[in-house]
């Protein structure tokens, strides 16, 4: 159910996290990208609001992939929608819609390249 049927089955296009406070349905698209830190991960959202799950970033990579994410580093992983620059200087680098700027990995850049040429 993590293929592109996923995004088909259910209506409304939603995930839900599940922190320690309660769960929270969010759309992928109002996620602008998660951060790995050990076995939680960190959603970060267009409205500001982080999400802290208790749950590898790993299991979030088929689930988030059908709505245009990819991992460029261990630690991130991005909505390549919010991108606002890929930046060549000093290695490979995304500046995100919140003005954050990620590293993109020596081993991912090339795979992250040829991902963003064919959107």
């Amino acid at each position: 159910m993590h293929t592109k049927e996923h995004k088909e089955m259910n209506p409304f296009n939603k995930i839900v996290l599940s922190t320690f406070e309660g769960y929270y349905p969010v759309r992928p698209e109002d996620i602008i990208y998660c951060k790995a830190d050990d076995s939680y991960t960190h959603f970060f959202m267009q409205t500001g609001q982080r999400y802290t799950v208790s749950r590898h970033l790993k299991d979030y990579e088929a689930t988030l992939g059908p709505f245009n994410f990819f991992r460029i580093h261990k630690s991130y992983m991005i909505n390549v929608n919010h991108i606002n620059m890929i930046k060549k200087a000093d290695g490979v680098s995304v500046l995100m819609s919140n003005n954050v700027e990620l590293p993109i990995s020596c081993r991912k850049k090339e795979a992250f390249i040829d991902f963003i040429k064919k959107l």
